[in-house]
């Protein structure tokens, strides 16, 4: 599901490469990469896309199971 509409109007398309930081107007969110994650305050979005970040260049570097 890439692109999420909840009953008030509020859309989301979470098919994005990256990750990235929106105000709506019910709060933030971190959205891209198929996330969708509702956050406080912006630099809690900023400290969690951070995070998403680093577990994806762990990801990266694991070998892949056969």
């Amino acid at each position: 599901m890439n692109n999420i509409k909840f009953t008030d109007g509020v859309g989301f398309n979470t098919a994005v490469n990256w990750y990235h930081l929106t105000r709506r107007k019910d709060g933030w969110y971190v959205v891209g990469k198929g996330l969708l994650c509702a956050v406080n305050s912006a630099e809690e979005g900023r400290d969690m896309i951070r995070e998403m970040q680093e577990i994806d260049k762990l990801h990266a570097r694991a070998p892949q199971a056969d």
